[in-house]
């Protein structure tokens, strides 16, 4: 009420306009928009923003282990809040990546890891039709992310399967990020490494440049 239009101008009650309790940034914005959103719609829309930016209503449900339904209500009611916008071939966007981050912060480091775990497994097993686009990256993204300790060796599998992709779309330091994600996860939880890791890496390494660790994996 504070602006309003009137043939083609608009007019600003200032009075008004400073009466108005705004918040300070951005990020105090979409944390009221969060907050009216209420408790239940938040915990599906706090698995979404783990899953990413863009998410599907059906794999967000299989993740959250609820009805189908509540997540489209749940994403109707957030496009009223201006938290998400219709995407395409069916899928919701976040209207900002601000918005996610108010929703994982308000995760503990178990919590946050659970959910990882949770939305790995549902990529893993579920309908790869109801889970994000380049499967791979996500998989392993979110194992190793995840709860390693309950799924040490898929992290580890998937997590070499995403380098090896990664290294043949020309992408050899995402490669190696996977790796040395996968190696520390080997490492803390005794898991052998194969040929396939040494080369992948070994290959990834020389690629970038850095010749003696390539040498010594390969």
């Amino acid at each position: 009420g504070a602006l309003r239009p009137l043939w083609g101008t608009w007019l600003v009650d200032h009075t008004r306009l400073a009466a108005l309790d705004l918040p300070g940034n951005v990020t105090d914005l979409f944390a009221r928009r969060v907050d009216s959103a209420g408790e239940k719609a938040r915990a599906i829309l706090t698995a979404a923003a783990v899953v990413d930016m863009t998410f599907r209503p059906e794999f967000v449900a299989e993740v959250c282990a609820v009805d189908v339904s509540q997540v489209h209500a749940v994403c109707v009611e957030a496009t009223q809040c201006h938290l998400v916008e219709p995407g395409s071939d069916g899928a919701i966007a976040f209207v900002h990546e601000r918005i996610r981050e108010v929703l994982l912060a308000e995760l503990d480091e178990s919590a946050r890891r659970a959910l990882h775990q949770r939305v790995a497994e549902a990529m893993d097993t579920g309908s790869h039709d109801t889970a994000p686009p380049g499967h791979a990256y996500p998989v392993a993204r979110h194992y190793l992310a995840g709860e390693v300790g309950h799924t040490p060796e898929r992290a580890v599998r998937t997590g070499i399967t995403a380098a090896s992709l990664a290294l043949a779309e020309g992408a050899a330091a995402d490669a190696i990020g996977f790796l040395d994600r996968v190696a520390a996860v080997a490492d803390a939880e005794g898991v052998a490494l194969g040929a396939d890791f040494h080369t992948v890496l070994g290959t990834a390494c020389v690629r970038t440049g850095q010749f003696t660790r390539g040498d010594e994996h390969l």
